[in-house]
């Protein structure tokens, strides 16, 4: 199922690479639009280390809400270098536009 990641309707990732842990949705780094996201430190989590980055949208920021394990911990490797999001930004399956459409 291909995922999309938006703020005010700008796409900031998409794509069926997806890891799922603990609800969230954790993009492959092909499908990250980076010109968004500004890195803004490195912290400590339960995964591992993140690096953390602030999301820009036109003129609109929103902070610390992207993060990447850059040094899982071992029962999280799979995620290693992937993106994740938090709110506001919404996370969201995309409809297949090839097919027939139900309400």
């Amino acid at each position: 199922m291909t995922m999309r990641a938006e703020l005010e309707g700008t796409v900031l990732a998409e794509g069926n690479d997806t890891v799922v842990r603990g609800g969230i949705h954790y993009f492959a780094p092909q499908d990250v639009v980076f010109r968004h996201l500004r890195p803004v430190s490195l912290r400590p989590s339960l995964r591992g280390t993140s690096a953390r980055f602030d999301v820009y949208v036109d003129d609109t920021r929103a902070a610390d809400v992207a993060w990447c394990i850059a040094r899982p911990r071992w029962w999280s490797r799979e995620v290693r270098g992937r993106v994740a999001f938090a709110l506001p930004v919404i996370v969201h399956p995309v409809a297949d536009e090839s097919g027939p459409r139900t309400r």
